[in-house]
């Protein structure tokens, strides 16, 4: 089916707004791991103050006790459900990366063939215009007696007509300018390698064992305990 032509610069765009939503799903999972290391790091200094006044009076009470376990709990608890919470942002990242590279490569598909239709269609008005005045070059080249045929070598390579055209052929080479870019209508940045991604062996096993992960392991693991 041709593509009609703004249909790439359309999912383009779509396909940026994507990268957008991969973006806020990795800042949140860094979000989720700094609240981690904090909630760990307040556990670690209940324990301390604890202990601390422990030393001190030599002596703890029932109650002390009971509010150091209560605020333990309510600790490990809320690391849990952020551990829980973590797997879920993970997942939903890693279906976002798949999403990426899929609609990366279709978006290729769609490039190539834009990038193919205006290759040929600016080849074939240039040589529209410019066969004439390529003809008469190739004529007065051949006619001035500049260059001679390679007698050291057979067949076709041999001929002027072949040395005539091969010296207008590297003079029109010598005019292209290699370091010209795309516009940025044709650009596509690739975010995601299809490396990133597991692979159809990893996928099968995965359909087999079928692991839980996230929410619905935290609630599994609550409801055995």
């Amino acid at each position: 089916m041709t593509e009609q032509p703004n249909e790439f610069n359309t999912k383009k765009q779509h396909y940026l707004t994507e990268k957008q939503v991969l973006d806020d799903l990795i800042k949140e999972k860094e979000k989720i791991i700094n609240i981690i290391a904090a909630l760990e790091q307040d556990l670690i200094e209940q324990a301390t103050a604890t202990k601390e006044k422990l030393n001190v009076d030599n002596f703890l009470s029932a109650d002390d006790y009971v509010a150091l376990k209560q605020v333990e709990s309510g600790i490990k608890t809320r690391i849990e459900y952020y551990n829980a919470y973590k797997e879920e942002i993970e997942t939903k990242i890693y279906q976002q990366k798949e999403a990426l590279y899929i609609e990366f490569s279709h978006l290729s598909a769609i490039r190539k063939n834009k990038l193919s239709n205006e290759f040929q269609s600016l080849l074939d008005s240039f040589s529209i215009k410019q066969k004439d005045i390529l003809s008469k070059l190739y004529l007065l080249l051949k006619a001035s007696g500049k260059i001679t045929a390679n007698s050291e070598l057979d067949g076709y390579k041999g001929s002027l007509e072949y040395a005539v055209k091969e010296y207008l052929s590297q003079h029109l080479m010598s005019l292209i300018d290699t370091e010209m870019t795309l516009e940025d209508e044709f650009t596509l940045p690739i975010f995601i390698h299809r490396t990133e991604l597991k692979t159809a062996a990893q996928r099968h096993l995965e359909n087999i064992e079928k692991p839980i992960s996230g929410f619905q392991k935290l609630i599994k693991n609550t409801i055995k305990g």
